[in-house]
This record gives structure tokens, C-alpha cells and sequence, in this order.
């Protein structure tokens, strides 16, 4: 969708078709659910996609990273491939893109896991 950026110039923002948004990115939460999250989602500007970052904590500080083997937004193959380059401790499950709704106590875990594992 297109926009006009604060300078003028022209942006893109992204979203979910809505009738594809179970499909695309919450397929194991209830219709009912994910209509409502179809229907609510803000979009992002494509540039954030594009922008690269001056520096990257993973390069130095340890990580850890939930691969979502269902996620059809993002797709596990690109999770698995930053989850490798920042050596980070990694845990899969057979999710969605939304696993933090569907899944709340395995990432509750995989969190409390890095935050007892980092602490002086």
C-alpha cells in the first residue's frame, strides 16, 4: 500500500490480506481469533526490510531463538539461518508465525532460560 514518507518521498507499507491472515500467519489460533488480528493489524513500511543496522548485539552477546516450523510469514528456513549466524541457543516448535499466542508457555520458557542463563 502506497504512502507518503514525512520528506515526501514515496513508501510502501506491508501487510497481511486479511483473508489470508490465518493462513499466512496464525494458522494453529482460532478463525474467530484471527479474524479480529486480521482486521487490527498495523503495517510496516517496506524500507525496514531493506535497512541494514550499524551494529548487531548477536555479534557479541549471547541469543537465543524460537524457529517457528509452520510460519509461513517469515518460514523457518530464514529463522533457522539467523538462529545459526548468532549462534544462538535454539528452540523449534511446530507453530505459526504468531507462536508467543499459540505457544505462550514454551516461549515464557525459552525467555526464563536466557534470562537465569545470562544473570550475574
Amino acid at each position: 500500500m502506497p504512502f507518503s514518507n514525512s520528506d515526501g518521498t514515496a513508501g510502501s507499507d506491508l501487510y497481511v490480506d486479511p483473508t489470508r491472515f490465518r493462513a499466512v500467519f496464525a494458522a494453529d489460533l482460532p478463525a474467530s481469533q484471527t479474524v479480529v488480528m486480521g482486521a487490527e493489524q498495523r503495517p510496516v513500511a517496506a524500507a525496514a526490510f531493506a535497512s541494514s543496522a550499524t551494529a548487531a548485539a548477536w555479534h557479541t552477546v549471547p541469543s537465543w531463538a524460537l524457529v517457528a516450523r509452520q510460519d509461513e510469514a517469515l518460514g523457518a528456513p530464514v529463522e533457522r539461518f539467523e538462529a545459526r549466524r548468532a549462534h544462538s541457543h535454539t528452540v523449534e516448535i511446530n507453530s505459526s508465525h504468531v507462536a508467543m499466542i499459540s505457544h505462550p508457555g514454551t516461549v515464557t520458557h525459552l525467555i526464563e532460560d536466557a534470562a537465569t542463563t545470562t544473570a550475574p
